[in-house]
């Protein structure tokens, strides 16, 4: 507590903006880490803030309290601002993926969570866990123009044989199924067989189709 004081104090009788920030980040730090005083915490690191709303490390010791306390719409908040200074790139894709889930998973606000997804495969098209996201929530919304959009970028960035045939697959389900398009269930049943050239199910599914066209 004399640590903070003094720290406090010091920040009192500076006029160096950046110093102010950093002695009230550090006592922010203080209250958190060693008294467990929350509210304090956030009170120096929101008064940091205010001074330098871009200052990365009160953005994360904010961000950390929030997440410990719950406080989910606070916390998103804080990650939006947080992107805002972090240059596209994977750190980027990463937060934007974070905050997917935090959407999905603690606020239940999907149309926010697909919007965090596409954010970051707007930046990369090739990131498996936001494309995984993306395409769960679009098949839970039946929008499966925009999910065959995302399959087929999840595809190019497969090597690997079966996980190919299973991903060219379910492109071609929905085509048949789904958008009425036999001629692209065609094509994406013969990208599985040519990933894997006894896949069944695709084998299946292009005579079922070459049988309705006859």
């Amino acid at each position: 507590k004399e640590l903070i004081d003094a720290l406090e104090i010091e920040a009192s009788k500076t006029l160096d903006k950046q110093r102010i920030v950093a002695l009230l980040g550090r006592a922010a730090d203080l209250l958190d880490d060693k008294l467990e005083d929350r509210e304090g915490a956030l009170g120096r690191y929101r008064r940091a803030l205010e001074l330098d709303p871009k200052h990365g490390p009160s953005l994360a010791g904010l961000g950390r309290l929030y997440h410990r306390l719950g406080r989910w719409e606070d916390l998103l908040a804080v990650y939006e601002r947080e992107l805002a200074i972090t240059p596209p790139g994977r750190s980027s894709v990463a937060l934007l993926h974070t905050m997917g889930q935090l959407s999905e998973d603690k606020l239940g606000d999907d149309a926010r969570a697909i919007d965090c997804y596409r954010r970051a495969i707007g930046i990369d098209p090739k990131h498996g866990p936001s494309l995984h996201g993306l395409a769960r929530l679009l098949q839970e919304r039946r929008a499966f123009t925009e999910l065959v959009e995302v399959l087929e970028l999840e595809l190019k960035s497969l090597s690997d044989p079966k996980s190919r045939a299973l991903l060219a697959y379910r492109i071609g389900r929905a085509h048949e199924e789904h958008l009425g398009d036999p001629n692209k269930a065609i094509v994406a049943y013969h990208k599985a067989t040519e990933a894997l050239a006894d896949y069944r199910p695709a084998l299946d599914g292009l005579a079922r189709v070459r049988a309705t066209q006859e």
